[in-house]
């Protein structure tokens, strides 16, 4: 039988996510757990999956790096093939070439011993003083003859040795300041490369590797036999002391990754997901327990050793459930069905067509009683192909497999061996508390099983009330089944009644798709919109917690499991630990590549996962593990008003400031970050403030900050990183900006700017204060010929003439005995002398007021005419008169110019037309006209003109926002028009 292997989860990297090259050479662990990467074009920093690029352009010596190296102060040093050597200082790279001393170019092995860096090359050996930078080159260490090249270093009595292909073994010691003595201290052919096993050293040849004891390098003692395959050119150690080994054939394809146990080369190629032969560099991380193997065609490949999670491809065979049967893990497969031993071994295999024999049997032997439909079985083909088998579902008990299928239930024991074929159609099965059998129909009920052999069963027709319909999964408990249905709600069978809890109104859930029991009895049902709901069913059915889709990562609930309390989630997108509130994601980064779970089941410490080519081994002690990695945010890049800060203020790629201060007017501040010391930096999520007492931004994957527009004051920018690996949150202050005020609000610009305030203010006031005695004398002035002026107006209006005229009048109507008249005159006539007093004392009255006041007048100057002269006053529409405020008594003298010198006794049909409108928003425009004398009367009243005109214009420029020319009078054979300007109040 064949064995199951499994396989680590792995992932390799190309050019396509960022590598410079696929060609890799060299591979080196720093001591900030960086992982550098030498390429034929340039190094590549690997940092939290993402990589970050140097070449020649960035001050590198040569783009091929072939080696790499670290020294005490954290320095990088690579070596390339052809352009010398590069040194990285964290911020800047520094040169060595031949042209500086070097001994050669092409460089094939670093490494540090004494506070040198030591330089193998092709053609003799280089120290450079790490303090100093001083190059000295060992003349005596040059290969002559034949090509050859340094091939390792090693440290033994405390001595610097190193190995070379073609000419042996040698010893570098020191013979003075700066001088250094070099002897061969054995004969070896082909050394390729140099690597350390416990106490011995191996060392690389064709087709071999050579165990050697450092102790015996002076000794004529003969070399052991070689042992394993192919050439190999490093090697790399795991915290488990395993010794790993990156090999290529050079003419043979028989390279690749490979683990060393012994004297054997174990080929990890498969189980590591290695696919290259070419594995030129390898190099392990003990913080995050990854295998890096670099390939000079494919890439870099990285392996997680975490046995947390292993993947078994299993032919790459669509796996369908999982059983635990009399020390065995039954899998049902799309093949058929196969038995495990502890050690993964498959003991047995049962195929499609076993299944379809066991049909076959059935059917000439009882073919006349096969179940019908109208019988409320669900409809089956019996003519269907072996290969046209589909497998529904496994259930078990303590001693035999239940296998659901098209072509009907099998019963199997743990050696495979059938018992029983029941010939039904089903998708979901399960068992009464008791053990008895039952299947269910979608449309047609179920049927409970006394005898599944002999057929014998109770039927439930779904036509009753409380019986379970279209269910998704059947679980049982110690007195009780429960059955979920994707309609219908929650059932359950409990001392032979079945039980709708939606239809009793004891939970009103309908739409149910995964039902699962835990360890205390508690269900776990998962809904179908995404929910999950945890409910004791104890004492009466309760709601213990629900878990929210939001909480879950995923849309689509494939199953639900459970290990010590813990509720495993399986969705597309991975699989949910729930616990406690807290909730832990796992997917593709932590080794779940394939996440399309057909299945899944807990068999003791381990959680097994069906998928579609192949099985995931789970093993939840290791997995669940509370973890609480050195998790640190630093700030590697940083802009303000979108320009980068000096490169000067990074270090190692982390900017050193923990504090920034900006000027007001560079306020707008762009932060991106990295965490580091976290394997798992895809569980990561952000969130920040910038004051402790501010509210939190929403969770984002995006490690980036924009600051657009900070106003002046101190920003403490604190960012929350949730870790859904781990399910902890932290708060780490990543950055304080200080943004300082203009320099208009600084002290030494305010008080000095205050002084001078005062005294401007001082001076203004001042001015002010004269302006305003001075306007106040001009008001008092103006408002006092406004006085004389409305006095003077008055005095003309009544004047003598018009009283003389009037008190004529009235003595005239008495001497005729019209005593009604001369009382009508005289009430008349005290009327309008009121309004005069009246209006006199006012600033302004309405147009209404000033247009009764006229109509007054004229009807005692028209009565001594025998009313002869006709008035017509007219308002433009948009006016009201109520509402526009005019200097009192303004016109009257115009209408009494037209009744003393427009008017003859003979004179036809006289008329006065008085016209109202607005010229603009604050001007009212009037015209008065008259239907008389016009021209010949202008010298007869010139002398009463101008003095009536002067008071009326006067009083017109005493007005605010009067217009520059308030007053025209135009004469003319028919008559004379006054038009007057007028600003409204």
């Amino acid at each position: 039988m064949q064995n199951q292997a499994q396989q680590f989860p792995n992932r390799n990297y190309t050019t396509l996510d960022g590598l410079p090259n696929n060609a890799i050479r060299s591979l080196f662990i720093d001591s900030r757990g960086l992982l550098w990467i030498g390429t034929e074009n340039g190094i590549s920093k690997m940092e939290n999956n993402t990589f970050q690029n140097f070449d020649t352009s960035d001050g590198m010596a040569f783009n091929s790096c072939w080696v790499i190296a670290e020294d005490p102060m954290g320095r990088m040093w690579f070596g390339s093939y052809g352009g010398g050597v590069s040194m990285y200082d964290g911020r800047f790279f520094h040169t060595f070439t031949s042209k500086s001393g070097l001994i050669n170019d092409k460089i094939r092995k670093l490494f540090y011993f004494e506070d040198r860096i030591w330089v193998g090359t092709e053609d003799g050996i280089a120290a450079i003083d790490v303090h100093s930078l001083e190059i000295i080159s060992l003349e005596k260490s040059v290969f002559s003859g034949r090509r050859s090249y340094t091939s390792g270093f090693f440290v033994h009595n405390n001595l610097l040795h190193y190995t070379t292909f073609g000419y042996g073994i040698y010893s570098i010691s020191p013979s003075g300041k700066a001088e250094f003595t070099i002897k061969k201290v054995r004969d070896h052919d082909k050394i390729y490369a140099l690597g350390w096993d416990s106490d011995s050293l191996l060392l690389s040849n064709i087709g071999a590797i050579q165990r050697f004891a450092p102790a015996d390098l002076t000794s004529s003692k003969p070399m052991e036999d070689g042992f394993g395959v192919s050439v190999v050119w490093d090697y790399a150690r795991d915290n488990q002391d395993n010794l790993y080994a990156g090999a290529w054939g050079i003419f043979n394809k028989d390279g690749g990754l490979f683990k060393i146990t012994g004297n054997k080369m174990v080929d990890m190629g498969k189980t590591f997901g290695v696919s290259s032969k070419v594995i030129l560099a390898t190099a392990y991380n003990p913080q995050t327990n990854m295998l890096y193997a670099g390939s000079n065609d494919k890439g870099l490949f990285a392996i997680s050793l975490n046995p947390s999670i292993a993947y078994v491809q299993f032919d790459e065979k669509s796996v369908l459930g999982f059983a635990a049967i009399s020390g065995k893990t039954a899998v049902l497969h799309t093949l058929g069905l196969t038995l495990l031993d502890k050690e993964d071994q498959a003991t047995h295999q049962v195929d499609l067509k076993a299944f379809k024999r066991i049909e076959l049997d059935y059917l000439q032997k009882n073919h006349k009683n096969l179940p019908k439909n109208v019988d409320g079985f669900f409809e089956m083909n019996f003519n269907l192909d072996a290969a046209d088998v589909e497998f529904y579902g496994l259930i078990h008990t303590d001693s035999s497999l239940y296998v659901s299928s098209n072509i009907g239930i099998f019963e199997l024991n743990a050696a495979g061996k059938f018992l029983t074929y029941i010939p039904v159609h089903t998708f979901v099965m399960g068992f009464t508390p008791d053990g008895r059998f039952i299947e269910s129909n979608p449309y047609r009920g179920l049927r409970i099983y006394e005898s599944p052999a002999k057929m014998e069963y109770q039927y439930f027709s779904d036509t009753l009330p409380h019986i379970p319909h279209q269910l998704s999964q059947i679980v049982h408990s110690g007195d009780k089944t429960y059955f979920s249905s994707v309609f219908h709600g929650l059932y359950t069978w409990e001392k032979g009644t079945f039980t709708s809890y939606l239809r009793a109104k004891k939970w009103s859930e309908e739409k149910l798709k995964v039902l699962h029991l835990m360890e205390d009895n508690s269900l776990v049902i998962a809904s179908e919109f995404g929910d999950v709901f945890v409910a004791d069913d104890k004492n009466g059915f309760t709601i213990k917690e629900t878990i929210g889709k939001n909480d879950i990562e995923g849309n689509s609930i494939q199953f639900l499991e459970s290990y010590q309390g813990n509720i495993l989630i399986g969705t597309e997108k991975g699989l949910t630990v729930y616990r406690d509130g807290k909730t832990r994601f796992f997917d593709e980064e932590q080794g779940f590549t394939s996440k399309l779970f057909q299945t899944a089941k807990v068999i003791g410490e381990v959680l097994w996962l069906g998928t579609s080519e192949g099985y995931y081994k789970v093993h939840l002690p290791g997995l669940l593990l509370p973890v609480s990695p050195p998790l640190k945010l630093l700030v590697d890049e940083l802009s303000i008003n979108y320009d980068p800060v000096p490169a000067e203020s990074f270090s190692w790629f982390v900017l050193q400031q923990k504090e920034i201060v900006v000027p007001h007017d560079r306020n707008t501040v762009y932060i991106s970050f990295q965490p580091s010391g976290h394997q798992f930096p895809g569980k990561l999520s952000y969130r920040y403030r910038l004051k402790s007492d501010a509210a939190w931004s929403p969770f984002s994957k995006e490690n980036k900050l924009s600051l657009p527009y900070l106003p002046p004051g101190v920003y403490p920018v604190e960012v929350e990183v949730q870790d859904s690996h781990t399910g902890v949150s932290n708060i780490f202050t990543l950055l304080t900006i200080r943004v300082k005020q203009p320099f208009y609000f600084e002290v030494w610009f305010l008080l000095p700017s205050l002084v001078l305030l005062i005294l401007i203010g001082m001076k203004v006031y001042n001015r002010r204060m004269r302006n305003m005695r001075t306007q106040e004398r001009n008001i008092a002035s103006s408002s006092k010929r406004l006085v004389e002026t409305k006095l003077e107006a008055l005095l003309s209006q009544m004047n003598p003439h018009f009283i003389f005229n009037a008190i004529s009048s009235i003595q005239y109507f008495i001497l005729k005995n019209e005593t009604e008249k001369a009382l009508d005159y005289v009430n008349k006539f005290s009327r309008l002398v009121r309004s005069t007093l009246d209006n006199s004392s006012k600033l302004l009255i309405t147009l209404e007021e000033e247009t009764s006041y006229l109509k007054a007048y004229f009807t005692i100057e028209n009565s001594r005419t025998e009313n002869r002269v006709k008035l017509q006053i007219e308002l433009d529409p948009e006016l009201d008169p109520n509402k526009i405020n005019v200097p009192p008594m303004l016109l009257q003298p115009f209408v009494e110019n037209a009744f003393v010198h427009a008017f003859t006794e003979s004179h036809q049909n006289p008329s006065i037309r008085i016209n109202f409108g607005l010229m603009s928003e604050n001007q009212l425009f009037c015209t008065i006209r008259d239907n008389g004398m016009g021209l010949q009367a202008r010298e007869k009243f010139k002398i009463h003109e101008s003095k009536g005109v002067k008071l009326v214009l006067e009083r017109l420029r005493l007005l605010e926002g009067v217009v520059a020319e308030p007053l025209s009078i135009q004469y003319s054979p028919n008559g004379t028009t006054v038009e007057i300007t007028i600003p409204i109040h």
